[in-house]
């Protein structure tokens, strides 16, 4: 933009000088001109007065110099033609002077129409230069806006992206808010399950321990009781078989007392795994 506004600025500056140089000029050319129209008024008075000196020359019966000889007639005063040639004389070295003028204004005219020339020829090339200017000011002008429509255009992209950016970060704090809470209760839940497993395979073992205790007893009962059934037959029971009885009762006891006391952590572990989804 700044070199196109120089050169539009040289161009004018450049126009506006060609013009004054011209309008310069045209003065000049104007005085000269009127000086030489003035010379040519001058240079044929001074012919006019060369006639009527020669004619006054005739009148007194001299003959008209040349060149500045020949031989006067007889009937004139020697006072009027040397007044009439010194007369004469003057006036042509006065028309040899003013000829001399005309043909140094001529020339002073014709250098003057030169100048003047290539003037306009210069003025002619500033003003094509000047228009080469404003179509350069014109096609960078159409760049620049060009260029601000799409640096607006970079800026909304920048202001959309950024508005993206802040709701992706927005919703990744969500998520890794969500992630860490999920992976708080993911390490509860494993606890609890592991736990309820546990509790499971100890209920298990234990209902196995009672299955066992209660085959035992009843085992021991059927003998007891085919023993009483043949104590006429001779057998008696021993008292090892009571102590056998007593001692799986008591301790299916404690297995029922355990197999109580896991079925309820196993409703407390259940609950929890519901309450932590």
């Amino acid at each position: 933009m700044n070199r196109a506004w120089l050169g539009w600025g040289a161009a004018l500056a450049v126009t506006a000088g060609s013009g004054w140089f011209l309008w310069q000029a045209a003065q000049r050319s104007g005085a000269d001109a009127a000086e030489l129209q003035r010379l040519r008024q001058a240079e044929l008075a001074l012919q006019q007065r060369l006639t009527s000196a020669e004619q006054q020359l005739q009148a007194l019966g001299q003959p008209v110099l040349a060149s500045g000889g020949g031989s006067a007639r007889p009937g004139a005063s020697a006072a009027d033609v040397a007044a009439v040639r010194h007369h004469d004389e003057e006036l042509t070295a006065q028309l040899h002077a003013k000829d001399e003028q005309l043909r140094h204004a001529e020339a002073t005219l014709a250098s003057l129409r030169d100048a003047t020339k290539d003037l306009e020829r210069r003025l002619e090339a500033a003003a094509e230069r000047h228009q080469q200017a404003q179509a350069a000011e014109v096609a960078l002008k159409e760049k620049v806006e060009e260029a601000a429509r799409q640096l607006a255009a970079l800026q909304k992209a920048a202001e959309s992206k950024d508005a993206r950016v802040a709701t992706l970060e927005a919703a990744q704090r969500t998520l890794a808010t969500k992630a860490e809470e999920a992976s708080r209760n993911s390490a509860k839940w494993r606890k609890l399950t592991d736990d309820l497993e546990d509790v499971a395979r100890r209920r298990e073992t234990l209902v196995t321990n009672l299955a066992t205790r209660y085959r035992e007893a009843s085992d021991t009962l059927r003998t007891l009781s085919l023993q009483l059934e043949n104590r006429g037959a001779g057998a008696a029971s021993g008292p090892n078989d009571l102590s056998r009885i007593q001692n799986a009762v008591t301790l299916a006891e404690e297995d029922l007392r355990q197999l109580r006391n896991l079925s309820t952590r196993a409703r407390q572990l259940q609950k929890d795994l519901a309450a932590a989804k």
